[in-house]
């Protein structure tokens, strides 16, 4: 008879870091077409209510960056912030299965 042991394996903290960029990233491009969509929606009525040609750079200048960046600035904090708790608790977790 054998026996069924799982080997238990540790949590990688150099896995953490593609984990965060890839968030951060996804996280920043989301929160950009969005902006940049509710920029042109906004741009568009703005324009037809003043009775101008739509200038559609401003969707981009004035709403859709701006956006971005501070999305991008607060992703990568709680990213960061849940990503060394879920290590920390993966690696707490490890440590006990090892143990028993």
């Amino acid at each position: 008879m054998t026996q069924n042991v799982k080997s238990v394996t540790r949590p990688n903290a150099l896995a953490v870091v593609p984990r965060i960029a890839v968030l951060t990233v996804m996280l920043t491009l989301m929160s950009f077409a969005i902006s940049l969509f509710l920029g042109i929606i906004g741009t568009l009525i703005v324009s037809h209510f003043r009775g101008v040609a739509p200038d559609l750079r401003m969707a981009y200048r004035v709403v859709a960056f701006p956006v971005a960046a501070v999305v991008a600035v607060a992703a990568f904090v709680a990213v960061v912030i849940h990503e060394v708790r879920y290590y920390r608790r993966a690696k707490a977790l490890a440590e006990i299965e090892r143990i028993s």
